[in-house]
């Protein structure tokens, strides 16, 4: 994450000789230390606490470390918006001149505030997710997206992934919150079709929290159905047996009419006869049939066929499950080459994760100074 001082830092380095500062500045520099932080600050800050008569010899390479690098990290600046700033709201501190989203971290009473509760307000965020095992594609979407931008080349992510356990997520992140801990999320959206405007309990549980307790800005909803969603339809093909490459082929029968529409596959569970040919249309069924009116598989007509004959219920699959197939296509993916090319509807919604997930974890490296 990166962390910005703003200006009052400088007073409270300079005149707070108490333990207050000394804290602080043993939080900054461990969490720097280990490489869980970037530090954006004027020379002037860094100087003040170079200045200070009670660091350590290894407090002062590391202070010395970051004032030497940060002319090196402007470009990464420019880029990520996102910051925390750090500021002591008792010495002249006007929040009016940062934006909103960001994060703030009151320097003020900080022993109390952070210390004696066991906080150091610059370690590791966490990320909680609807299930750990989704990092494994955010992981790769991350790697590429670092492979196509060189302003990350020498930085790290910086994130504690969390299992948040589906409709759990939000009592995990609240819990994380009243902690000290900063927390960010991402969750599935559950939509089942381009606008729905239906978000599924776990989003909306996330939502709320995070609009009226923590910061809308540290959640990100996916613009898709589930995370599965973002998987290329190569590694699909490739991962598939005999019995799911119907699905496969229907996938890639609607990503050529509208690749919008990959994006709400239901890929765990298919699509059940009931719901896409109901007696009264919905707006599920008129997103969805047209794709089945030029679609021909034989497995696809054989599968209505039977519901047409009672041979099988209505609420059948006409286009296979490929729950147990997907773990597999998830091994794949983060395992497939960095520079692999990715299908061009993939491309958006991966930059915006991946942009999220460096705005709240990018890091430097361990540093090594004696």
């Amino acid at each position: 994450m990166i962390i910005q001082f703003d200006s009052s830092v400088y007073a409270f380095c300079v005149n707070e000789k108490d333990h207050n500062a000394k804290y602080f500045i043993d939080d900054l520099c461990s969490s720097r230390k280990l490489g869980y932080i970037v530090l954006y600050s004027t020379k002037r800050i860094i100087l003040a606490i170079l200045n200070r008569s009670d660091l350590s010899p290894l407090q002062k390479a590391i202070i010395n470390n970051i004032k030497e690098m940060i002319t090196f990290k402007l470009s990464l600046f420019e880029r990520v918006k996102f910051r925390a700033i750090v500021f002591h709201s008792q010495i002249g501190f006007d929040k009016s001149m940062y934006d909103d989203t960001n994060l703030f971290i009151d320097l003020h009473d900080y022993y109390n505030r952070y210390t004696k509760n066991g906080i150091n307000p610059f370690n590791k965020p966490k990320l909680v997710l609807e299930d750990i095992n989704d990092y494994k594609v955010y992981n790769y979407i991350c790697k590429w997206y670092k492979n196509n931008n060189t302003v990350f080349t020498d930085h790290n992510i910086s994130l504690d992934i969390e299992h948040g356990g589906g409709n759990r997520t939000a009592n995990i992140c609240e819990q994380y919150f009243s902690d000290g801990k900063t927390v960010f999320s991402i969750c599935d959206s559950d939509s089942k079709y381009p606008g729905d405007p239906k978000k599924h309990d776990t989003a909306s549980s996330l939502i709320k929290l995070f609009s009226s307790k923590i910061n809308i800005n540290q959640l990100y909803v996916l613009k898709c159905q589930e995370v599965e969603n973002l998987i290329p339809l190569s590694i699909l093909k490739g991962t598939a047996n005999g019995t799911q490459l119907p699905a496969v082929k229907f996938i890639e029968h609607v990503i050529d009419h509208d690749p919008e529409y990959y994006f709400f596959i239901d890929l765990k569970n298919g699509f059940k006869y009931n719901l896409v040919f109901p007696d009264v249309e919905t707006e599920y069924s008129r997103h969805w049939s047209k794709f089945f009116e030029d679609f021909d598989c034989e497995h696809y007509n054989r599968s209505v066929q039977g519901v047409i004959n009672k041979a099988i219920p209505t609420n059948s699959s006409i286009i296979c499950k490929l729950s147990s197939m997907l773990p597999h296509a998830i091994d794949r993916m983060n395992s497939m080459p960095i520079d692999t090319e990715i299908e061009p509807y993939l491309i958006a919604e991966w930059k915006n994760i991946a942009e999220r997930i460096y705005s709240w974890g990018c890091s430097g490296k361990q540093l090594r100074v004696f």
